[in-house]
């Protein structure tokens, strides 16, 4: 069929499977592509009128959301809260066969601006076998409204009559709170 046709008509023939072929490949790719630049450009230009607000929002959400987890894990009840943080200890140092006491000399003495923001600290002592005392410190972690561990001394346990070791360790704790 082709061998019939002249050289002139072969011509014409050709440009209008190139046109053909120019109309498919702009619809089916150089379009998408020319709407995409379009797009790009636009949305460039509004992005820098807006772009110090909704671009970092998200994050400062974020930020935010994470620092009121880290203060509410220092907050502590302010009804009798020495007594309610005693008794807290008590219980968990008695479920972890840990001996318990606090020493009112050894106690950790609160700067005076700290006392007037409401952030109070308090130090005890325990008294155990180590894996009993990482038990008491993984349950004292986890506590909530006791306020959050600040200060730890692991150190060999000595016998008060005489001054000899024993099997026992003694750790000193430092808790720290934040009073609401």
């Amino acid at each position: 069929m082709l061998d019939k046709l002249d050289y002139r008509k072969k011509q014409i023939l050709l440009a209008a499977f190139a046109l053909l072929l120019l109309y498919i490949a702009y619809q089916f790719s150089f379009k998408n592509a020319f709407e995409a630049i379009a797009l790009n450009r636009q949305l460039k230009k509004e992005g820098v009128a807006t772009e110090g607000q909704s671009v970092s929002y998200p994050q400062i959400e974020r930020k935010n959301e994470f620092y009121k987890s880290v203060i509410k894990g220092y907050k502590v009840r302010k009804d009798d809260r020495e007594n309610q943080l005693w008794q807290s200890l008590s219980g968990m140092s008695i479920a972890n066969q840990v001996q318990i006491s606090f020493v009112a000399e050894k106690a950790v003495l609160a700067d005076t601006s700290a006392v007037a923001k409401g952030v109070v600290t308090d130090q005890f002592t325990f008294k155990g076998r180590y894996a009993n005392l990482v038990k008491l410190l993984d349950t004292i972690s986890k506590s909530k409204g006791i306020g959050k561990i600040y200060n730890l001394k692991l150190q060999q346990g000595k016998t008060n009559q005489q001054q000899e070791k024993s099997d026992k360790l003694m750790l000193v704790m430092g808790l720290k709170g934040i009073v609401h």
